[in-house]
């Protein structure tokens, strides 16, 4: 979990997006974040994962580390706000499917958790970005927790991180 809140956390180096490396970092951080599943649809999967989803399930819960910036909060909190604060600010917007798909996954398996995750991420000054209101931040969540599917959720991701058009925020060049 660490690993992850230190690809996620803000912010990244200059040449981040020119170095391959630094790329791939990232979206295996995303990756990892889609793995924190409580079980797997197969039984042999659930006899397997069953244990280490409830493990990494209590590493969310379990209070951020104050050398991580924790303001109280679960480490799950901690690491939708960076992700949110990142995708509002200096994540490039071709990473947003990536995001999307990793916090739907949160979102599926980890329910009424990754809600409390996201008031805590939520409750935070400037999260996502400076100058919403409490009401604003509270509508964001109904939306992302209220999402039908992964297309809708996805949808409220990029309305909540300021809809990034494509190109923007370090978008390589093509």
């Amino acid at each position: 979990l660490g690993c992850v809140w230190a690809a996620l956390r803000s912010p990244p180096p200059p040449d981040l997006y020119d170095d391959a490396d630094g790329v791939i970092g990232l979206k295996t951080a995303l990756v990892m974040l889609a793995q924190l599943k409580p079980t797997h649809a197969t039984p042999a999967g659930a006899t397997v994962r069953g244990p280490l989803g409830d493990a990494l399930r209590g590493a969310l819960d379990a209070p951020a580390a104050a050398a991580t910036g924790g303001g109280g909060e679960s480490a799950g909190g901690l690491v939708l706000r960076e992700l949110l604060v990142g995708l509002s600010t200096w994540m490039p917007s071709w990473l947003i499917g990536e995001a999307a798909a990793a916090c739907w996954e949160l979102h599926r398996h980890h329910g009424a958790h990754f809600a409390r995750w996201l008031r805590e991420a939520m409750a935070a000054d400037g999260v996502p970005r400076r100058g919403l209101s409490a009401d604003q931040k509270a509508a964001f969540c109904e939306q992302l927790v209220g999402a039908a599917n992964r297309t809708a959720f996805k949808a409220a991701l990029k309305h909540v991180s300021g809809g990034k058009k494509k190109g923007s925020a370090g978008s390589p060049a093509r």
